[in-house]
């Protein structure tokens, strides 16, 4: 079983069973578009007793403060615009 995330916007699923005994092979391909930001290294997959478990678990943002004062203290100039 194969997982693959495509420009952090869809879940791919892909599986294919080799089963020398029976003719085709079995294959199964699965997108998900992912809404929202996920935690992309977070994914999980898992496959047990015939049941396919994905996890995706949602990127946390937070609020945070920039104090302008600080900012304009310990800002240099790199380059000089032209």
């Amino acid at each position: 079983m194969r997982m693959e995330v495509e420009i952090s916007r869809y879940l791919m699923i892909r599986t294919e069973v080799v089963d020398e005994s029976r003719e085709p092979t079995r294959k199964f391909e699965r997108n998900f578009r992912l809404l929202g930001r996920v935690y992309l290294n977070g994914i999980s997959i898992g496959y047990e007793d015939g049941v396919l478990t994905v996890t995706v678990p949602r990127s946390i943002t937070r609020d945070f403060y920039i104090d302008l004062a600080d900012v304009f203290e310990n800002l240099e100039v790199l380059a000089r615009a032209s």
